[in-house]
């Protein structure tokens, strides 16, 4: 029986004991391989995901060694000849290029604010390296060996929070940061000298980005993207032991970027849309070191798209737009592969 302010009436508990809906799921994978000449590879992955609800968090991670056709494997006869069709060159050579591999990431994503949160990380370590040997039978016996080898390690970091805002669309925030160094070393010996070369670089980029779309009988999209990217690099080249002036072997770049853009997208009816949008770029480039450099650039880019679509298997697209490509750092540095006999120096005029 119940308690006198209970009013004589009994009362029943039932005490509930909720087991958690948080489900974790892994996977866990070897796989090996073996060519014709002996050379083997093996890779080893794990990943585990653990779901509960609308949250998700994901860790995973591999590490192994790729003997695949992008490194370039190369073992066989080599002939060279003039024009006229006589020898210059007769050898047997070998170029087993093969790749260490490491990486290890981290995903979370979580329902936050009334939005929708996603972080993120994530780590890469790659070797490619090479040993090379070549044995001259023409016009005189000799041997050439080369090493190659190369680190590259990746950090990156990242947010991304979208969050709707009713009847008047959604927004998006996202930044970026991300690490990346590497070491570039090579080096040949023909029997009479030894030459060297050795490139470090290394860079860092950020990147901010805030996005607004609403979508009704007009479609329409604006933002405005922030980078800041630096990079340094240190290059020489030694041959029979005397050093080499390379240049623009040792300077820092930076680019300070921004863009604006919008869009709006509309249809006039189920076969006939349109596109209009234009975006504007501006840069400010700062290089010091061995060479010195102040720039300043800006690019208006307009997209005009119009869609025809007369039936269900036909489109036809008519679109005028400007484009302007971003730059790429490494161009702005000396670099040298001796392997390759290839030696390429740095151009602040780019």
């Amino acid at each position: 029986r119940g308690a006198g302010d209970m009013h004589g009436y009994s009362i029943l508990a039932n005490v509930v004991r909720k087991r958690s809906d948080a489900r974790i799921t892994g996977r866990l994978q070897a796989q090996g391989g073996v060519t014709h000449n002996g050379t083997s590879e093996q890779r080893f992955l794990v990943s585990l995901v653990r779901q509960s609800g609308d949250t998700t968090l994901e860790v995973g991670g591999s590490y192994g060694r790729d003997i695949g056709s992008q490194n370039q494997n190369g073992f066989g006869t080599r002939l060279r000849y003039t024009p006229s069709g006589t020898p210059v060159l007769t050898s047997n050579y070998s170029y087993p290029r093969l790749t260490n591999t490491a990486d290890a990431t981290i995903n979370y994503r979580t329902p936050l604010l009334g939005g929708n949160l996603a972080v993120g990380g994530n780590y890469r370590r790659q070797r490619p390296y090479a040993g090379i040997v070549e044995n001259i039978t023409y016009p005189a016996p000799s041997v050439a060996t080369g090493q190659e080898n190369t680190l590259t390690e990746n950090v990156e970091g990242r947010l991304d929070y979208r969050h709707g805002l009713g009847r008047f669309g959604n927004l998006q925030m996202f930044g970026q940061h991300r690490i990346t160094s590497q070491d570039v070393s090579n080096q040949t010996n023909n029997g009479v000298r030894t030459d060297v070369s050795r490139g470090i670089f290394n860079t860092h980029e950020d990147t901010a980005r805030l996005f607004w779309n609403y979508t009704g009988r007009v479609k329409l999209e604006a933002g405005v993207e922030a980078s800041l990217n630096v990079m340094t690099s240190k290059s020489s080249l030694t041959q029979g032991g005397v050093p080499q002036l390379l240049p623009a072997a040792n300077i820092r770049l930076q680019e300070d970027r921004m863009e604006r853009y919008a869009v709006a997208t509309w249809r006039f009816d189920p076969t006939l849309g349109m596109e209009l949008g234009a975006r504007y770029e501006t840069v400010h480039l700062t290089q010091t070191g061995d060479s010195n450099l102040v720039k300043d650039f800006a690019f208006f880019k307009p997209r005009w798209l119009t869609t025809w679509n007369p039936n269900s298997r036909n489109e036809f697209r008519f679109m005028v737009q400007r484009l302007a490509g971003q730059l790429v750092f490494r161009d702005f540095a000396a670099s040298t592969s001796l392997n390759t006999n290839l030696v390429t120096a740095g151009n602040k005029n780019l």
